[in-house]
C-alpha cells in the first residue's frame, strides 16, 4: 500500500505480548500517514496504490467503466431505498424510466396528457417545492407553529451533552451546563429526597433544628462555665452555681480541699487519730499552731511556734495538774515541765527577820534578828490554826474530837504499819488494808474524765508494727517501707530501690545510655522488639509484634495486594498489553467486557477500518462522539483514542472520509470500569475492528 511500510518486522505486536510504546507508536504513525487525505493510498492504478476500483458492493453488484455505471445483473440493483434516498439527481440527456411514483403515488398519466396541462403560471422551481407533499399544503401550514421570537431564540442555540436552556431576558434564551449532580437533585420529588441526594438528610447527616441547641449555641463560652438546664432552657453557670445545681452544699473552695487526696479521706483520718499530731513547717519558718479567740470577739489568736533552727528534737511534757496562783512553769532539763512558786527562786537581801505568834496561841522570843540569833517559839498551837490546843495526847484527842482508841474498820491498823506506798482498800472483814496497787500506779488515774475501761476499749490494740511506725522519725521525703521484719523509714533513693525503680525514675530524659530491660510489648505501647533490620518497613500486626518488609531488589516498590504490603518490582514503564479486540461487523453496539483496569494508567485504542451501513452515522464511545460522520457508507474510520483512567478523560484523532477529527473531553471510563462500548448512532457496523491496549 502506498505510503505504508510495516514497522514491526520481528512480530513484536501480537496477541498476549507486552507491546512497547515506541513500537506501537511507530506502527500507528505509519498507518496514519498511509491514509493521509493528500498523500495516502488513492487506488488510482499507479504503482503501490492498487488498481482502480471498478466493482463495488458485497458481490461486485455495480460495475463502472470509462463511460457507464451499470448493475452486474439487469433489473436487480436499486438506486436508493424507501428509507435511504439520494438527495438530487442531475442528468444531461434522456431519462428512460419504466414508471414514475411521486409521493408514493404512481403516475398513470400519459406523456400527451401531461404535455396538455396549461394555465400553470408557477415556474418549475416553484413547482419543485411541492416535492414530497403528502397532504394539502394549506392544511399543513394551518397546523404549524406561528413564528415566535422565543422559539427563534431557542432554535438558534447550539447544545451539547449535559446542557440546559434558560432565559436571559424576555424571549431570549441561552445554554448553561446541567451536570449529573444537578440532574440528580432536580429529579427529586420532595425536599426530603433532595436532602438525601445532597447528603444532608436530617437525623442521618445533619442535626435537626432544635430550640435547645439554639439556646446552647447562644451561650457565652466563658472559662470554667457549665451548661445546666434551668427547667425551661439551657443556661451557663459558673463553678459554684453549678455545684449548687448539683445539690452540693460545699463551695468550690471547700471542695478544692480534697485536691491531692489519693485514698478515702475518712480512712486516712482514722489511721492517724492515735498517732502523734504533726504540723509541717516550710522553707521560711518553723511550724506554728494557732488557737483563735471566738469569732464574735475578733480574729486574734494565741500561737505556739517552733524556732526556725533546732539542733535536735525537743519534747515538752506538761504538768499533770494546775499550779497555784502566781506559780511559774519550769523544766527539769529533760523536757518535763512543772509549776513552782515564785518565792522558791531565792535571791535578794534580808536585813531583818521577825516572828509573831499572832492568834495561833503561840508566843515568840528573841526577835527581831538583824544579824544572827535565835527566835524561840512557845505555847500551844490552837486547833483552828492546825494544832491540837493541848500539851498531852489525851487532851489533844479530846480537843480534836477523836477517839482515844481506834475502833471499827480502822482497828486493823492500830497495832502495825501498812506496806508503804500502797492504796488502801477494805479487806474481807471490812477492815482497812493495803492493796497491791502502789501509789505510783494509783497516780496514773489522775485526770481521768470517764470510764477507763471504755477508753481502753476505744483505743487501738497494742501492735508491734504500729509501735515500730510510731517510733520512726518524721523526716521530709521519707517513706515507710517494710523490710521483711518490721517497718523502717527510707529516703527517696532507698525507697526507689525497694520499688525496683533504680535510677530511672529520677531521670528527666530516658535514652539508650540509661535504659535497660525487656522488650515492651505492642499491647503496652511498645514495639515488641529491641532491634530491627536496617531499612526494613514495619507493618502493623494487631497486638502482636510488628511484621517487616525487606527492601528487596533495587527499584522495587511497596505494593498492596489488598490485604498486606510486599516489596515487588514495578510494572514496565509505558508497556502496552493487548486487552482485547472488538470486531465491528454487525449490530449497532459492540462491547469489550470482563476488563480489569485497576493496575493500568491509560488505554490506547486503535480503530481499524471501522465502517457502517449508513454514511450519515457517527461513531461514539460511551456516549461521546469520537469520529465525524462518514461522507458515504463505503468510507471507514481509522485512528487512535487515548483514555486517562485516573481522571476519566479522553483525546481522539480519527480519520474518516470527511477528514481528520480531533476531539477530547470527560469520559465515564476509569480504573473501576469493567467494560467499554462503541455505538453507531445510525445504521449497523459492517466492517473493521477495534484493538484495546492497556498501559501501566
Amino acid at each position: 500500500m502506498a505510503g505504508y511500510i510495516r514497522q514491526d518486522t520481528t512480530n513484536k505486536i501480537s496477541n498476549g505480548s507486552v507491546v512497547d510504546a515506541d513500537d506501537l507508536d511507530a506502527e500507528f504513525n505509519a498507518i496514519e500517514a498511509a491514509f493521509n487525505a493528500s498523500t495516502g493510498h488513492v487506488h488510482d492504478g499507479s504503482s503501490a496504490n492498487g488498481a482502480a476500483i471498478t466493482k463495488i458492493g458485497p458481490s461486485q453488484d455495480v460495475v463502472a467503466t470509462a463511460s457507464t455505471l451499470e448493475p452486474k445483473t439487469d433489473n436487480t440493483v436499486d438506486l436508493g431505498t424507501t428509507t435511504k434516498e439520494f438527495k438530487d439527481l442531475y442528468l444531461q440527456g434522456d431519462a428512460k424510466v419504466g414508471s414514475i411514483t411521486l409521493g408514493g403515488t404512481a403516475i398513470t398519466a400519459t406523456a400527451a396528457s401531461i404535455n396538455a396541462i396549461g394555465g400553470i403560471t408557477a415556474t418549475s422551481t416553484e413547482l419543485n417545492y411541492t416535492s414530497g407533499v403528502t397532504s394539502p399544503i394549506q392544511t399543513q401550514l394551518g397546523n404549524k407553529q406561528p413564528l415566535n421570537s422565543a422559539l427563534t431564540s431557542i432554535s438558534g442555540l447550539s447544545t451539547t451533552a449535559d446542557r440546559m436552556i434558560y432565559t436571559t431576558s424576555s424571549n431570549s434564551y441561552a445554554v448553561t451546563p446541567l451536570t449529573s449532580v444537578a440532574r440528580a437533585l432536580l429529579d427529586d420529588a420532595t425536599v426530603s429526597d433532595q436532602r438525601a441526594t445532597l447528603g444532608v438528610a436530617i437525623g442521618t447527616n445533619v442535626q435537626a433544628w432544635d430550640a435547645d441547641l439554639d439556646a446552647i449555641a447562644a451561650l457565652t463560652k466563658a472559662d470554667g462555665t457549665f451548661i445546666v438546664g434551668n427547667g425551661s432552657t439551657w443556661v451557663a453557670e459558673t463553678g459554684n452555681t453549678a455545684i449548687a445545681s448539683l445539690g452540693i452544699s460545699a463551695t468550690g473552695t471547700e471542695l478544692s480541699y480534697v485536691s491531692g487526696a489519693t485514698s478515702n479521706i475518712q480512712t486516712q483520718l482514722n489511721t492517724v487519730k492515735d498517732s502523734p499530731f504533726t504540723v509541717t513547717g516550710n522553707a521560711l519558718a518553723g511550724a506554728e499552731i494557732r488557737l483563735p479567740e471566738i469569732t464574735t470577739n475578733g480574729s486574734n489568736y494565741v500561737a505556739l511556734k517552733a524556732p526556725a533552727n533546732l539542733a535536735s528534737n525537743v519534747t515538752l511534757t506538761l504538768p499533770t495538774t494546775d499550779g497555784f496562783s502566781g506559780d511559774l512553769l519550769q523544766t527539769d532539763g529533760s523536757g518535763n515541765l512543772s509549776f513552782i512558786s515564785a518565792g522558791s527562786l531565792g535571791g535578794g537581801t534580808v536585813t531583818s527577820v521577825g516572828v509573831s505568834g499572832g492568834t495561833t496561841g503561840l508566843t515568840t522570843s528573841g526577835g527581831p534578828i538583824t544579824g544572827s540569833g535565835t527566835i524561840t517559839i512557845a505555847g500551844t498551837l490552837a486547833v483552828a490554826n492546825g494544832g491540837t490546843g493541848a500539851t498531852s495526847a489525851a487532851s489533844a484527842l479530846t480537843n480534836l474530837g477523836a477517839q482515844a482508841t481506834i475502833t471499827g474498820g480502822a482497828s486493823s491498823i492500830t497495832s502495825s504499819n501498812l506496806t508503804a506506798s500502797r492504796a488502801l482498800v477494805s479487806d474481807a472483814s471490812g477492815k482497812v488494808a493495803a492493796s497491791s496497787v502502789s501509789a505510783t500506779e494509783l497516780g496514773y488515774l489522775s485526770s481521768a474524765t470517764s470510764s477507763i475501761q471504755n477508753q481502753l476499749n476505744a483505743k487501738q490494740p497494742l501492735d508491734s508494727d504500729l509501735t515500730a511506725i510510731a517510733s520512726l522519725a518524721v523526716t521530709d521525703g521519707n517513706f515507710i517501707v517494710g523490710n521483711g521484719a518490721t517497718w523502717v523509714a527510707e529516703n527517696g533513693a532507698t525507697a526507689r530501690t525497694s520499688l525496683g525503680l533504680g535510677s530511672l525514675a529520677t531521670l528527666s530524659t530516658i535514652d539508650n545510655s540509661n535504659w535497660s530491660g525487656t522488650d515492651l510489648s505492642v499491647s503496652n505501647g511498645g514495639t515488641g522488639a529491641s532491634s530491627f533490620t536496617a531499612n526494613n518497613v514495619l507493618l502493623g500486626n494487631g497486638t502482636s509484634s510488628f511484621q517487616v518488609v525487606a527492601p528487596g531488589t533495587s527499584g522495587n516498590l511497596l505494593t498492596s495486594n489488598g490485604s498486606t504490603w510486599t516489596s515487588a518490582a514495578p510494572p514496565a514503564t509505558n508497556s502496552y498489553t493487548l486487552l482485547g479486540t472488538i470486531t465491528t461487523t454487525s449490530g449497532t453496539t459492540q462491547t469489550l467486557s470482563g476488563l480489569t483496569l485497576t493496575n493500568y494508567r491509560l488505554l490506547y485504542i486503535e480503530v481499524r477500518a471501522v465502517s457502517g451501513t449508513s454514511g450519515a452515522s457517527t461513531l461514539t464511545l460511551e456516549g461521546n462522539a469520537i469520529g465525524s460522520a462518514l461522507s458515504s457508507a463505503g468510507n471507514s474510520w481509522y485512528g487512535m483514542i487515548n483514555i486517562d483512567l485516573g481522571v476519566g478523560t479522553y483525546a481522539s484523532n480519527i480519520t474518516s472520509g470527511g477528514g481528520n477529527t480531533t476531539l477530547s473531553g470527560d469520559l465515564t471510563i476509569t480504573n473501576a470500569s469493567t467494560s467499554i462500548s462503541f455505538v453507531l448512532v445510525t445504521g449497523n457496523f459492517d466492517a473493521g475492528s477495534i484493538l484495546v491496549y492497556g498501559v501501566k
